[in-house]
């Protein structure tokens, strides 16, 4: 079997869907976030010169807590998927030459693995739950770890003549 072997349309398009579906699911999962993090302590001055928070109002642990979190995910996930982004450009390029279904195939299943890890991280965040948050952490920058060396290697492996023709 050959090893650089061209992915049928089936998987080119299976793989673009995956990466609009898990990429959307990310947004809704920092909005979410977003959300779920509001410290009370940062309203503009007016919301308190209004009443609507009384200034002295101390913020509590898990507000806090969530604050971290929001902060994790702003550490971490852009950089992460700028990564996904640019493997998932770069892999088509290599579609586009008739190479990379094991680059396809294997894009399409770290993304979504990438997002699901992310999300249990959050949940044992906020939670407190170690030392599975460790493991899920690792775990999830294994998978962009395992998307960098597909992107290198899809890099260096495509054909831009293939495109002057």
């Amino acid at each position: 079997e050959n090893i650089m072997a061209a992915p049928s349309q089936l998987h080119w398009n299976q793989m673009i869907e995956i990466y609009a579906l898990v990429t959307v699911f990310l947004l809704f999962k920092h909005f979410f976030v977003v959300l779920y993090s509001a410290d009370i302590s940062q309203h503009p001055s007016e919301d308190f010169d209004k009443g609507i928070i009384k200034p002295d109002t101390p913020v509590p642990d898990d507000i806090k807590r969530r604050s971290r979190v929001l902060a994790n995910d702003l550490e971490n996930i852009p950089i992460h998927l700028s990564v996904f982004i640019l493997a998932f450009v770069v892999q088509n390029l290599v579609n586009m030459t008739g190479q990379g279904f094991y680059g396809t195939w294997a894009l399409s299943v770290l993304y979504p693995v990438y997002a699901g890890l992310r999300t249990i991280f959050t949940i044992c965040y906020l939670q407190a739950i170690q030392p599975f948050r460790t493991v899920v952490f690792i775990l999830a920058n294994i998978t962009v770890f395992t998307t960098c060396a597909i992107l290198l290697y899809s890099a260096f492996i495509i054909d831009v003549g293939a495109f002057s023709n």
